[in-house]
C-alpha cells in the first residue's frame, strides 16, 4: 500500500479524530499554564519548516524557551515529553501534516550528503508528528536526530514500505510508553 494513498490518509484521520479530545484538552490545560506563568509571552510559537514534496508551511508548538531564560521545570517537561508538539494538531487538521510519517525538517536541517536518498524518502511523504524512529528513539531527541540520519532513512523507509493500520497502532503505542517512561 502506498503511503499518501486515500487508505493512508484514512488511517491518519481515524487516530487523529479518536485523539482529538486528548489533543484540545491538553492544549487548553497546557496553554493556560503557559499563560499564567509568564504572561508576557505567547503561549504558541510558529517555525517554517519543509512539507509534503517540499512545500513550506508553519508548523505550530507550545513556546518553550522564552527570552533567553532556561526553561523552568513545566518548560522542560514540555520538551522531554514531547507535548510542546501537541499544537500541531492544527496543521494536522490542515492537512500540511499527518498523525503518522517523518518529523518535520527546518531547511537548514536537511542534509546535503543524503539529499537523494532523504527527498526520495523522507519528503515525498507528508510530515507527522509520531514516526517510526520517534516510537524507537523517543521525544525530544532532536541531537540525536542529526547525529543519527542513516537511522532516520532505514526507520521512515521500512515505515513507507510497511504501511498498514497494524503498524500505526505499534508506532502510537510505542511513542506513548516512550512519552510516558
Amino acid at each position: 500500500m502506498a503511503v499518501n494513498s486515500l487508505s493512508s490518509r484514512g488511517i491518519n484521520l481515524l487516530f487523529t479524530l479518536v485523539l482529538l479530545p486528548f489533543f484540545v484538552l491538553s492544549m487548553i490545560i497546557t496553554g493556560l499554564i503557559l499563560f499564567f506563568g509568564d504572561m508576557k509571552s505567547p503561549v504558541f510559537f510558529t517555525q517554517l519548516r519543509i512539507g509534503y514534496l517540499g512545500r513550506p508551511f508553519y508548523i505550530y508548538k507550545f513556546r518553550t524557551l522564552k527570552g533567553g531564560k532556561s526553561p523552568d521545570r513545566f518548560t522542560r517537561f514540555l520538551r522531554l515529553s514531547g507535548l510542546d508538539e501537541v499544537p500541531q494538531i492544527l496543521n494536522i487538521l490542515k492537512g500540511e501534516m499527518w498523525l503518522f510519517g517523518p518529523r518535520p525538517k527546518l531547511y537548514a536541517e536537511i542534509p546535503g550528503e543524503y539529499s537523494v536518498p532523504y527527498r526520495r524518502i523522507v519528503l515525498n511523504r507528508h510530515p507527522g508528528l509520531l514516526s517510526l524512529y520517534m516510537s524507537e528513539k523517543g521525544p525530544g531527541q532532536s541531537a540525536l536526530q542529526e547525529q543519527d540520519l542513516a537511522g532516520i532513512l532505514i526507520c521512515e523507509r521500512y515505515e513507507q514500505i510497511h504501511w498498514s493500520p497494524k503498524l500505526a497502532g505499534i508506532i502510537f503505542f510505542r511513542c506513548v510508553r516512550k512519552i510516558l517512561s
